[in-house]
C-alpha cells in the first residue's frame, strides 16, 4: 500500500528463509506486490507454491490478483484465460478487472468480449454498460453500443452523476456535473477559465479521448 513491493517481497522471502509459514492473507500482499512491480512470471510462481507447497487453495482475492497482474502488465490475453481456467466461483470480479484493462490499453475487442460476460451475468453496474457501450463506440459498432444502453435500461440500471468535492473552512463544496447552483458558481467559473489559461500558457494540452467520450447517453 506504501509503494514498497520491493520491500514487501524480501521480507516475504525472509519470513520462509526462517521457516514462517504464510497465511492467505500474506498471500494476497505478496501478489499484490508483484503486480505494482510488473513481475508477471515469479507472481504465477507463488500462485502455484501456494497449494502446492504450503496447502493454501488459492481464494478469489488471489485470483484478483493474478489477473490484475497480467492486466498491469498487458498480458490481456493471458488473462483472459487465466480467467477462463478459474477453479473458484468468481461471478463477475474478475471479467470486471479485465474489462478495465481492456480500456487502458485500448484493447477493445478483448474489452467486448469481458463486457459481454457481464452482461451475461447480469451485471447491475452502470460503469459495465456505459464502458461496453463505449467499446462499440470505438470499435464502430453503433447499434451493438445503442442495443447495451437498452439493455441497461431494461434493467433499470441507473447511471450515477460524476461529482468531486472540496472542503474549505470546514465547509464542504459538492459539484455535480452539469450544476449550476452553487451560489458562487460565477466567480468559480471565472477562476477556472483564468487558471485554464495559465496552464495553456504553460504548454498544458488536454488528452481528448474519443473512446471515453463519443458514446451517446439517452
Amino acid at each position: 500500500q506504501n509503494g514498497c513491493s520491493d520491500k514487501a517481497l524480501d521480507l516475504f522471502d525472509g519470513m520462509r528463509s526462517e521457516g514462517i509459514k504464510p497465511d492467505n492473507v500474506t498471500f494476497v500482499n505478496v501478489l499484490s506486490a508483484c503486480s505494482h512491480i510488473g513481475l508477471v512470471e515469479r507472481a504465477l510462481g507463488y500462485f502455484k507454491t501456494m497449494s502446492a507447497k504450503f496447502g493454501i487453495e488459492p481464494g478469489l482475492e488471489h485470483y484478483a490478483c493474478m489477473v490484475d497482474v497480467y492486466s498491469r502488465a498487458g498480458k490481456l490475453i493471458e488473462a483472459k484465460e487465466f480467467i477462463e481456467a478459474a477453479t473458484v466461483e468468481h461471478g463477475m470480479c474478475l471479467w470486471r478487472i479485465l474489462l478495465s484493462a481492456c480500456r487502458n490499453h485500448r484493447h477493445y475487442e478483448l474489452g467486448a468480449y469481458a463486457g459481454e460476460k457481464l452482461m451475461e451475468l447480469g451485471s447491475q453496474e452502470s460503469s459495465a454498460y456505459v464502458l461496453l457501450s463505449r467499446i462499440y463506440t470505438a470499435l464502430g459498432k453503433p447499434n451493438d453500443a445503442e442495443r447495451i444502453l437498452g439493455l441497461m435500461r431494461l434493467r433499470g440500471v441507473g447511471k450515477e452523476p460524476g461529482c468531486s468535492w472540496i472542503e474549505l473552512k470546514n465547509l464542504v463544496h459538492v459539484f455535480v456535473v452539469g450544476d449550476q447552483k452553487h451560489p458562487e458558481i460565477g466567480d468559480i467559473c471565472s477562476w477556472l477559465k483564468i487558471l485554464t489559461k495559465q496552464m495553456m500558457d504553460e504548454g498544458y494540452r488536454p488528452a481528448y479521448d474519443s473512446f471515453l467520450t463519443t458514446a451517446t447517453w439517452k
